[in-house]
């Protein structure tokens, strides 16, 4: 029992030395005391930082097609242009808009559409789509019009696409080409044939054609065809043809059988991209055989005396006299 108030006290003597020391003292013994606990980090609790939230990329969308209600666009002639779009990802789109133009406005969208020969008709230069899904699309049709007096050649039209992603506007520009080239007036004046011909006997087709274009043809041919019959002279290389001119053709045609026979005059020309186009009037004639000859048969001599005795015959048959 005393020796343990002994060590009780030795120890309080202890601390209280170590409190009183100078800086220095006890040395060895402050290595076994124990650190303040409020000086070491706890490791359970996190450090806080500020990390911004992830965001998802844009849809991609894209104009895969396009196409034009009309095989040759030509000034003054309206048509409808509709164009495919397509979501290239799996992520949504929201409130679709598809500009005909830039997006800087509707004046602006409708003088970028304009640029060129190319308006909008009957409606506005956007339309709504609304939601677009991933790997989905959509097509869009514009009625326009290349205003008369646009130049031949590429006409580029701007597309933007825009859309809402993650609560922001998102505008994506596109180009689509279309090819303005002029039709030309071309009419049969007159037609110069025969209404029914004899099979294997020639006769003449004559055909004028007129160009009431306000612009000159290029690569001009004349000819004339005809089936199931023989044409001589019926090609004529012009080269060129003026705006309100008149062309003549006359050509020489033999039908080979009877029946109808079908004449075509052709125009050929070069149009403004240097491609082959083609001009054709057909008139129908009736083609008969050829009659048939007939040999009469061979018979016995007229007697030349016949004629001079008929009277004497005819009083012989009166009386009764006989031959």
């Amino acid at each position: 029992m005393k020796h343990s108030r002994l060590v009780r006290l030795f120890t309080v003597v202890a601390l209280t030395a170590s409190l009183v020391a100078p800086a220095g003292a006890y040395a060895d013994a402050s290595l076994d005391m124990p650190l303040p606990t409020d000086t070491l980090p706890v490791a359970s609790t996190p450090l806080l930082v500020d990390t911004p939230a992830a965001s998802t990329p844009a849809p991609v969308i894209v104009v895969t097609s396009y196409t034009a209600s009309v095989d040759r666009i030509t000034p003054g002639t309206s048509f409808d242009l509709t164009l495919t779009l397509h979501n290239a990802t799996n992520r949504r789109a929201d409130n679709v808009v598809i500009v005909l133009g830039s997006a800087g406005g509707s004046a602006d969208a409708a003088s970028a559409a304009a640029v060129g020969g190319l308006t909008v008709l009957e409606t506005g230069n956007a339309k709504f789509v609304g939601t677009l899904k991933g790997e989905r699309e959509t097509s869009v049709s514009f009625r326009v019009i290349a205003s008369p007096g646009t130049s031949p050649g590429a006409l580029n039209i701007p597309v933007t696409v825009s859309f809402e992603h993650d609560g922001a506007r998102q505008d994506v520009s596109y180009t689509v080409g279309l090819l303005i080239e002029r039709e030309p007036a071309l009419s049969l004046v007159t037609a110069q044939l025969p209404e029914s011909v004899v099979a294997g006997e020639p006769f003449v087709a004559s055909f004028e054609l007129a160009n009431a274009s306000d612009f000159a043809l290029t690569g001009v041919t004349l000819s004339v065809e005809a089936s199931a019959a023989a044409v001589s002279d019926g090609t004529i290389f012009l080269g060129s043809m003026d705006a309100a001119i008149t062309e003549i053709i006359d050509a020489t045609i033999t039908a080979e059988q009877a029946g109808d026979l079908d004449v075509a005059v052709i125009l050929t020309y070069r149009d403004d991209f240097g491609r082959q186009q083609t001009f054709r009037e057909t008139r129908t004639i009736t083609v008969t055989a050829q009659p048939e000859i007939t040999e009469e048969p061979p018979g016995e001599p007229a007697d030349e005396t016949d004629e001079g005795n008929w009277i004497t015959r005819f009083f012989k048959a009166l009386f009764g006299l006989g031959e």
